[in-house]
């Protein structure tokens, strides 16, 4: 699910893949927390906002965000496009 209550394609299975009217947050953080062993990482690429969404809900199912890559659509922008985190069960010292 990459984006929350945008305007959607005309294009059922494209919206499906890109909008998170089926799959939630809230489901996603849920199923990730399940699925994940101890040892497994989740990566997740998002938009700034989306991402930030994301990663309050991943935290409070116990995960630990441990690295953050965030992607610019240009060399000279200083506006973050993407964001790209990974998340595991154990905390990483930098």
């Amino acid at each position: 699910p990459f984006f929350n209550k945008h305007q959607q394609p005309a294009d059922h299975k494209k919206a499906q893949a890109i909008h998170n009217d089926t799959l939630s947050f809230e489901d996603l953080s849920s199923a990730v927390s399940d699925l994940l062993d101890n040892e497994g990482e989740f990566y997740v690429l998002l938009p700034e906002y989306e991402a930030g969404i994301l990663q309050k809900k991943l935290i409070g199912q116990g995960l630990f965000l441990n690295q953050t890559i965030n992607v610019f659509n240009r060399s000279n922008s200083h506006a973050i496009f993407r964001v790209i985190n990974k998340f595991s069960r154990r905390a990483i010292e930098p």
